[in-house]
């Protein structure tokens, strides 16, 4: 029995005492894995990090040891400068799917300056990675026949959990809408998600959907509005009927204004002829990502109406041509090597661009939080909720200062956010990209470092104890084991003896 309980103890020991630290990367992106270790007395020997079973980097008295067949050979940074100094972190770069859940610790040997004694190898720095892919192409269309709504959206991880939010038509109460139908989608090659959730819409002004990626804590939405359609007619009709009527009117103001001066006519005339399609027409606003692709849509009646040519233009550079079957061709074409036939531009309309890195700190001396990313387009808009120590209430924290910073070359946006956070219990920084529509967050608890001495204290102290009274339980059975036996073979003979010993006339008998 001991031979069984005493390894497992021993392997039991350093799970005990420490849970990996959760680190949240983006698919293709880097993350750091953080180790900070003690200063004087303790003087770093040797270290070494450990994926599994699976050795990453070897470092052993100032000299960095080859690691044969080092699977991570050409993805592991580390920073040798900062050795001494007790910073062994490393950085993990071009993450990738397979790295999801993947367990980085680290093994350290201390020499005791006061002491002059070495320390015994001792486990450091557990973390988890949690590997994340943005969903893409969401679209959420209404079906007015069915009164229902489907969103969809493909090539995100891990599974996103859809929900949806509709606006009361008669009250204008915002309703969480529960009766959806999910049909997700694995990608056996990509490894990624595609989903489509429908839900019935009846009753509802508008209705949204809410996608949430649970290991980048990032959330898109899509907003329609039932009566969409109905609406546009509704606005665009008074323009048209009213816009022909101004034109009218002005034009024969003009022509009166003709005989005093033809100068007026000349400037108000070509005005007018800009002004007239303008006036009948407002443009659809397409969201798409830096480096993505945007479908330009464009939809014409069919018969009795025939085609004869139409041409596409931005602003004043013409884009297509095409007339009577033919593409004609466009003399300096800007975008030559960036449209295709179905219209799709790079690059295109209200360009966006996602916030990366985002980090939330918080400091507990002055009691305050502070967030940053970089590399978004446009500049984020930045806001802080708070829950509340005593009542557990969230609160919309106003007294934040947000440092905006531009970068000239890359034309994106970093920013830096503060906040008061005294009697809060957590914080929760939210970073929406007006352009995306997308949300990101990153939430921290104020007590953290204090909860996690609280949590951890206990299994320290007791898992000792557990261990010791285990291994005496098993020391005393296994005592027991030993000599029991023989000493039950020697009653066992001296019975058989006395069974099998002939009786003396005249002896007693017991």
């Amino acid at each position: 029995m001991l031979a069984v309980v005493f390894p497992l103890l021993l392997l039991l020991a350093p799970i005990l005492g420490q849970r990996p630290q959760l680190l949240h990367v983006a698919v293709g992106g880097s993350v750091l894995i953080p180790c900070s270790l003690p200063g004087y007395p303790h003087n770093l020997k040797w270290f070494y990090w450990q994926e599994d079973e699976y050795l990453v980097f070897h470092w052993d008295g100032g000299k960095t040891i080859p690691v044969q067949n080092n699977k991570y050979k050409d993805r592991c940074q580390v920073f040798n400068s900062e050795f001494n100094s007790g910073n062994i972190s490393i950085r993990l770069d071009n993450i990738s799917l397979e790295d999801d859940e993947k367990t980085f610790f680290a093994y350290v040997k201390f020499y005791d300056e006061q002491k002059k004694v070495f320390k015994h190898p001792e486990e450091r720095c557990r973390s988890m990675l949690q590997v994340s892919a943005p969903y893409q192409d969401l679209v959420l269309t209404v079906n007015h026949t069915t009164n229902s709504a489907t969103c969809s959206a493909r090539g995100g991880y891990p599974a996103a959990q859809v929900s949806w939010k509709g606006l009361n038509r008669s009250s204008d109460e915002e309703l969480d809408l529960q009766d959806a139908e999910t049909f997700l989608q694995p990608d056996p090659t990509e490894k990624t998600f595609s989903f489509t959730n429908s839900v019935n819409v009846t009753g509802l002004k508008s209705v949204t959907c809410v996608v949430y990626n649970p290991h980048s804590h990032e959330t898109i939405t899509r907003t329609e509005k039932i009566d969409t359609e109905e609406g546009e007619q509704k606005y665009l009709l008074p323009i048209k009927i009213i816009a022909p009527v101004v034109i009218i009117a002005l034009i024969a103001i003009s022509c009166v204004v003709l005989q005093k001066s033809p100068v007026m006519l000349a400037v108000v005339f070509p005005l007018l002829l800009l002004l007239a399609p303008i006036l009948g027409q407002r443009p659809q606003l397409l969201h798409v990502a830096v480096g993505g692709s945007v479908l330009i849509p464009c939809s014409l009646p069919g018969y009795p109406h025939n085609l004869k040519w139409f041409y596409w233009q931005e602003d004043e550079y013409l884009v297509f041509h095409w007339d009577g079957g033919k593409t004609i061709p466009v003399q300096n074409n800007k975008y030559k090597d960036r449209k295709k036939s179905s219209n799709t531009l790079k690059n295109g309309a209200d360009p966006c661009c996602r916030f990366q890195d985002l980090v939330l700190t918080v400091n507990h001396t002055t009691n305050s939080a502070t967030c940053s990313a970089r590399g978004g387009y446009p500049a984020a808009q930045v806001s802080w909720k708070g829950l509340n120590r005593s009542s557990d209430e969230e609160l919309d924290l106003q007294d934040a200062e947000t440092f905006l910073q531009p970068d000239p070359t890359e034309k994106t946006f970093s920013f830096t956010s503060s906040v008061n956070v005294t009697g809060l219990k957590s914080v929760t920084c939210v970073v929406y990209n007006p352009h995306s529509n997308k949300t990101i967050t990153g939430t921290e608890k104020i007590d953290t470092e204090e909860g996690e001495q609280k949590y951890l204290l206990p299994i320290k102290i007791i898992a000792p104890v557990v261990i010791i009274v285990l291994i005496a339980i098993s020391c005393v059975v296994l005592q027991k084991s030993i000599f029991a036996g023989p000493q039950d073979q020697r009653k066992d003979e001296e019975g058989a003896r006395e069974s099998t010993q002939p009786s003396v006339p005249g002896s007693p008998v017991s």
